[in-house]
C-alpha cells in the first residue's frame, strides 16, 4: 500500500500511547521493587494519583482509536466482513490474555489456601478484560447500527451508566457460583479494573473521538484543538458539579467507583490529550522505533508484566519491595530497554524466523 493510500494517522494518539506505555513500565517496576519505607508522604500520594492516569489514558484512547478505525469509516468497515470478524477475535483475545496473566499456577501446588487464593485472583477482572468487553459491545453496536451516530449515542449512554452506576453495583454478591460473573462488575471481589466504571472510559473515548475528530485522521488541527478545549472544560465543570453534590450511592464503596473521582481522572486525561494535540501538530511522522512501540502496546503490556510476575523468573518473589529508590529506578530503566528490545523482536518476528530458516537450511552442493 502506498503512503498516499494509507489511513491518515493522528500522531498525538500514538504519543499518548507511548507516554502511557513508558509510565506503565516504570510504575509497575517501581511498585514491585520499591521498599515500603518510601511509600508514604505527600509526594508519593501525588505520584500514585498521577500514575493512576495511565490506565484511564489507555482505556480512553482505546475508545478514541475505535472511532478512528471504525466510526470514521463506518460503511467501509461494515462491508469488510474480515475486519468485523478480526475485531471480534481481538476482543476475545484481550479477554483470554487477561485470564492468562492470572493463570492459577498455585492451584496445583497442593496447598488449599494457596489454591483458593489463586482461583480467586484468576476470576478477577483486569484492564484487558475491561477493554475486551467494551470492544465487543462497541463492535456489536457497529454491526447492528444503521448510522455511526447510533453507535455514538449508545456509547454515551453506556459510558454514563457504567461510571454513574458504579457505586450502586459495588456491593453485588461476589461469592459462590456467581463469582466468575459478578466479579467483573465490582472492585469488591478484588478486581482492579471491573467493568463498572473502567469500561466506561472506552465508551466515553469513542464519543470524544466522534466530537473532536469528526473527519477521522483528516480532521484539521484548527478543528480538533478548540473541541478538545471544550471537552476539557466540560469535564472539569462536570467534576466540580459532582464534587458539590457530595457522595453518591451507598457507603463503603471503592474510591474508583465515585463518579466525581472518575470524571476528575477523565478531565486530566482529556487535558493531557489537548496539550499533546498542540505539541504534536507539526509532526509529520514519528521515528520508526516509536511507531513500532505504539503499534505493539498490547505486547508491551503482557511482556513486562510476565517478566515482573512470572514465577519462573522470580523477580517479584525474590526482590519484591526490597530495593531503594535509586536501585529501583535503575531496574525500571533496564526493564524499559528489555521490553522495547523484545517488542521490536516481536514486531519483526516474521523476518527473524525467515532469517533463522535460511541459516538452518543446508547449503546446496555446488
Amino acid at each position: 500500500m502506498s503512503e498516499s493510500k494509507k489511513r491518515p494517522r493522528v500522531w498525538f494518539v500514538d504519543v499518548v500511547r507511548l507516554i502511557a506505555s513508558f509510565q506503565m513500565i516504570n510504575g509497575h517496576t517501581l511498585d514491585v521493587l520499591m521498599v515500603e519505607e518510601i511509600r508514604q508522604g505527600a509526594f508519593y500520594d501525588r505520584y500514585v494519583w498521577a500514575r493512576g492516569l495511565v490506565s484511564v489514558a489507555f482505556i480512553t484512547v482505546a475508545g478514541l482509536a475505535f472511532h478512528l478505525a471504525t466510526l470514521a469509516r463506518f460503511d467501509a468497515h461494515r462491508s469488510a466482513k474480515a475486519e468485523v470478524h478480526k475485531r471480534f477475535r481481538r476482543a476475545g483475545t484481550l479477554i483470554l490474555l487477561g485470564y492468562f496473566l492470572r493463570f492459577p499456577g498455585a492451584a496445583f501446588s497442593g496447598d488449599p489456601e494457596a489454591a483458593s487464593a489463586a482461583w480467586a485472583l484468576f476470576f478477577t477482572c483486569g484492564v484487558l478484560q475491561a477493554i475486551g468487553v467494551a470492544l465487543f459491545l462497541l463492535e456489536l453496536a457497529t454491526v447492528l447500527a444503521k448510522r455511526p451516530e447510533h453507535v455514538v449515542i449508545f456509547s454515551a449512554l453506556a459510558g454514563a451508566a457504567l461510571i454513574g452506576l458504579a457505586p450502586f453495583v459495588h456491593h453485588v454478591p461476589v461469592e459462590g457460583a456467581v463469582r466468575p460473573f459478578t466479579v467483573f462488575l465490582t472492585h469488591a471481589g478484588g478486581s482492579l479494573f471491573p467493568v463498572f466504571p473502567w469500561a466506561g472510559y472506552m465508551f466515553i473515548g469513542c464519543v470524544l473521538g466522534w466530537l473532536v475528530l469528526p473527519r477521522g485522521g483528516r480532521t484539521a488541527t484548527k478543528v480538533a484543538v478548540p473541541r478538545l478545549i471544550g471537552a476539557t472544560l466540560v469535564c472539569i465543570a462536570l467534576w466540580q458539579g459532582l464534587e458539590a453534590l457530595g457522595p453518591i450511592g451507598p457507603e463503603g464503596t471503592h474510591r474508583a467507583t465515585h463518579p466525581a473521582f472518575a470524571i476528575q481522572k477523565l478531565a486530566a486525561v482529556v487535558g493531557i490529550v489537548l496539550v499533546l494535540s498542540i505539541v504534536c501538530a507539526p509532526i509529520k511522522k514519528l521515528p520508526k522505533l516509536l511507531r513500532i512501540i505504539s503499534a505493539e502496546t498490547l505486547f508491551v503490556y503482557v511482556f513486562h508484566l510476565w517478566v515482573l510476575y512470572a514465577s519462573v523468573l522470580g523477580i517479584n518473589q525474590r526482590w519484591g519491595r526490597t530495593l531503594s529508590l535509586p536501585v529501583a529506578l535503575c531496574c525500571s530503566a533496564t526493564m524499559m530497554v528489555v521490553t522495547i528490545s523484545a517488542t521490536v523482536a516481536w514486531h519483526r518476528r516474521k523476518d527473524l524466523f525467515a532469517a533463522l530458516r535460511r541459516v538452518a537450511r543446508p547449503r546446496k552442493a555446488v
